[in-house]
């Protein structure tokens, strides 16, 4: 309950969590689960900020999740929360979602978006993914945009692929420059699909300083063909050295393309010194991975180490891979066992 003297009052939380109190200087009170931190107070408004955090034995509440709470003091009488986040009004998050779901189910929209729009709900995640659903759905991406991201904001997975969606929209009407900005915004610059977006968009502006950075950031989640690709993208500036620190990532990742390059770098001593031994157990590990160049290339450096009748054999050999790499190439020149064949 609280009490409306403008001193402090009184949260009750149920689901067997004590009662905290909410001084009205700087005062701070915590109670096992939780603590309330008063940040403001006018003679007639009390601001709290909750801090949530995940009780021992389970809670519904998310220890990232900060909501801000006000109250007119004066106005204030008993307030129950009812195991969840309160809300203006007495409404809590359960409240909210539980309305929502059945007006949803009702099929009323206008109520429900009126619901999501009210000062007590449209701080929770479902209720700002409604409507970003709605106003994507009615041809407004860029305002459905900036629901989903208050949702990624208050900790939703969810929405980062939803506004995403949103982003390809914007883009699909042809105002890339919108697509490109709404991907930038922080935190949305964050969530992969927007880093590869936007690598993709820089490079079509011809932008390699810019490419290479979010390629770079990209490559920091560690999917093995985006570490390759970073790799793949120093080796073209010619900065092999930086190269290596993904393509041996990807590599350890069992790519066979990045085996390959790893394979040219040591052979030829790109930006270091000649290693023909490391440059085999590249080779060998990416011809085992069927690209064809892998397997031209560790016959070119055993010619050298051995004697006449098996240079013989392995010419043959060379022949008959160079004959099965022009079959592939008539049948499909997009073949990925011709990756990296000099043209």
């Amino acid at each position: 309950m609280a009490r409306a003297d403008n001193k402090w009052l009184v949260a009750v939380v149920g689901a067997g969590v004590r009662s905290v109190e909410c001084y009205s200087a700087a005062g701070l009170a915590s109670c096992g689960h939780f603590s309330m931190m008063a940040l403001s107070r006018s003679s007639r408004r009390q601001i709290c900020r909750f801090h949530f955090h995940r009780p021992r034995h389970g809670s519904s509440f998310a220890a990232r999740e900060i909501w801000h709470l006000q109250w007119q003091v004066t106005q204030l009488g008993t307030t129950n929360f009812q195991s969840g986040i309160g809300l203006a009004g007495g409404m809590c998050t359960q409240d909210c979602v539980s309305r929502l779901e059945e007006l949803d189910a009702r099929g009323d929209i206008a109520q429900a978006l009126e619901l999501c729009a009210s000062e007590a709900c449209s701080e929770i995640t479902q209720c700002q993914r409604y409507l970003g659903w709605y106003h994507a759905s009615q041809g407004d991406p860029e305002l459905a945009c900036e629901w989903y991201r208050k949702a990624v904001i208050h900790g939703s997975t969810e929405a980062n692929e939803e506004y995403f969606t949103c982003v390809l929209m914007v883009d699909a009407k042809g105002d890339k420059g919108k697509a490109v900005d709404l991907c930038l915004q922080p935190p949305m610059s964050l969530y992969v699909n927007c880093q590869r977006y936007l690598a993709k968009a820089f490079y079509s502006q011809g932008d390699s300083d810019a490419t290479l950075l979010w390629c770079v950031r990209v490559a920091e989640h560690g999917e093995r063909e985006d570490v390759l690709y970073a790799g793949r993208m120093f080796l073209s500036r010619n900065e092999p050295l930086e190269a290596l620190t993904y393509l041996e990532r990807a590599a350890f990742q069992g790519s066979a393309h990045a085996n390959q390059l790893l394979g040219e770098i040591h052979a030829f001593g790109l930006g270091i010194p000649k290693d023909e031994d490391l440059a085999i157990d590249h080779y060998r590990a990416a011809a085992d991975g069927g690209l064809m160049l892998s397997r031209i290339r560790l016959i070119h450096l055993h010619l050298s180490r051995v004697g006449y009748l098996r240079r013989l054999f392995l010419s043959l050999g060379l022949i008959l891979i160079i004959m099965k790499v022009i079959f592939i190439k008539v049948k499909n020149k997009s073949d990925i066992r011709l990756a990296d064949i000099p043209r």
